[in-house]
């Protein structure tokens, strides 16, 4: 979520571009969120929570990077969209691998708690990321260090998720979640 309020933000604010325009710019992000999104829902049945997990946190830190150190319209939407890959990869992912372990007896619990940090990480990501590009946010054609700033938070932070999933996500591939019996 941080990274969409930052891209946003440069693209409005250091770039020009109206609301209208930046959203048009954003469709590759869209695009690539969806992508990431399939391609986990395919894969996170056939390979391990853990490589998947780690593997999709890798890719949205690297695409943060190119967004951190080239700041640009291209890059920032290339980097944007390589992000938006792989934090669409991890939200199926996290999901599946939370919510396919526990009995149905649970799931609405559990559903829930995926979904309450789901918003509440969003959240805590907006805050953090918005304080640290202060600087940059508060006046068009200003300096863009807390951008730079901000963006290399997120790798930071999506690199210490990797590590951390490559620890904790539960190892192999997630059991397959029976189909309820038709009435």
């Amino acid at each position: 979520m941080g990274a969409f309020f930052l891209g946003s933000f440069y693209l409005q604010q250091h770039q020009g571009y109206s609301a209208l325009r930046t959203g048009l710019l954003f469709l590759p992000v869209a695009v690539a969120t969806i992508a990431g999104a399939q391609t986990a829902s395919k894969a996170v049945s056939h390979l391990d929570g853990r490589v998947l997990a780690s593997s999709s946190l890798a890719l949205a830190a690297a695409g943060a990077a190119v967004a951190a150190h080239w700041l640009g319209t291209v890059t920032v939407v290339i980097g944007m969209s390589v992000a938006a890959l792989g934090i669409g990869a991890i939200l199926v992912t996290a999901t599946t691998t939370a919510l396919a372990r526990i009995g149905a007896h649970e799931a609405g619990v559990g559903s829930g708690i995926v979904n309450t940090f789901h918003e509440l990480g969003g959240a805590i990501g907006v805050a953090a990321v918005s304080s640290i590009a202060a600087p940059s946010l508060i006046a068009a054609g200003g300096s863009t260090a807390g951008f730079t700033r901000a963006f290399t938070f997120d790798v930071i932070v999506a690199l210490a998720a990797a590590l951390l999933a490559a620890m904790v996500v539960p190892a192999g591939k997630a059991p397959a979640v029976p189909m309820p019996p038709a009435h």
